[in-house]
């Protein structure tokens, strides 16, 4: 058995790509592609892949697929690329090389949300499209979000060409079907107001640009913060060793909930995610010793960004 070594370089003579060695009967006599030849056009995006035959003597042949990703697995940029292979047999170095040419064949386009005065909000996509397919239209199931009424109300979107087909996103050829749930790049909810939804294609050296409108509408939090303890106070005696706080929300927020002695120092911090307007959060006071306790609550809404606290008084008593 001999060891071959299959590499792809770049126009550099940079590695792109390395592939697991491969183990042949004989020694190493041809390289070549999956037609036969040993010079390839590897339009990406287009051709489900490229296959390389390494073969040995008496015909016996290895077939190695490559996607067109290097090793980060990244896709490589349209350029020439030298595919080489290499073994030692006996202390005799045989290398043998073949041409790849990699075409991109897709068209660039990005999708995005924008305020009014232009300003990008959140990126969508960004990417190629399948070749051939000229953006025509944007299609929504929705022009209005109420983020507020509905936690998980998002636009459905599509970018479609001619005929009113879906453009295909390479490499997969994956319809190009986006959603958006009216938060920003950094997560966070949009304030309430007109934002532009933007396609941007190059076809055949033309930008085209085609964009629709959306409406966002969301409720202001309700300032309804509640925070309520018990038992309080809390008698060792019973032989439970938990208190609990309920905290009532307007909205789905996170949760925190600071305890303090009476010298105002921090002695435990309990945190929570509530989904519902109500969440009951428990806390072990078994090794606390008897005295008043001061607990804040602070919770931070995931639909307005809104902060609210509340300070409340607690006793245990053993």
């Amino acid at each position: 058995m001999i060891t071959v070594t299959l590499k792809i370089y770049n126009s550099a003579g940079e590695v792109i790509k390395t592939f697991p060695d491969i183990l042949l009967h004989q020694n190493l006599t041809s390289l070549q592609f999956g037609d036969g030849s040993k010079v390839n056009v590897f339009h990406l995006g287009v051709d489900d892949g490229l296959t390389i035959n390494v073969s040995g003597d008496h015909g016996s042949v290895i077939k190695i697929p490559w996607d067109g990703r290097n090793d980060l697995g990244t896709l490589v940029d349209t350029g020439e690329y030298l595919l080489k292979a290499e073994s030692i047999s006996e202390g005799n170095v045989t290398t043998l090389t073949a041409s790849i040419t990699v075409i991109k064949s897709g068209n660039p386009i990005s999708v995005g949300i924008y305020t009014a005065s232009g300003e990008l909000v959140r990126n969508l996509f960004e990417g190629n499209v399948l070749k051939g397919g000229k953006l025509q239209a944007i299609s929504m199931d929705k022009t209005v979000l109420r983020p507020k009424d509905h936690l998980n109300d998002t636009v459905g979107i599509k970018i479609v060409g001619i005929n009113n087909i879906t453009l295909l996103a390479l490499p997969n050829n994956i319809p190009l079907d986006l959603q958006w749930n009216g938060m920003n790049a950094l997560g966070t909810l949009v304030a309430n107001g007109e934002y532009i939804l933007k396609a941007e294609e190059m076809y055949e050296g033309q930008r085209r640009i085609v964009t629709k409108n959306v409406t966002v509408i969301r409720g202001e939090a309700k300032k309804s913060l509640g925070v309520f303890v018990y038992p309080n106070p809390y008698k060792g005696s019973t032989g439970n060793e938990q208190m609990y706080f309920k905290v009532i929300l307007g909205d789905p927020s996170s949760v925190t909930i600071s305890i303090y002695n009476v010298g105002g120092e921090l002695i435990k911090t309990l945190t929570a995610f509530a989904s519902t307007v109500e969440t009951i959060i428990s806390w072990n006071v078994s090794s606390l010793a008897s005295g008043v306790y001061l607990a804040v609550a602070e919770t931070h809404s995931v639909l307005t960004g809104v902060t609210e606290k509340k300070m409340v008084k607690l006793a245990i008593i053993k």
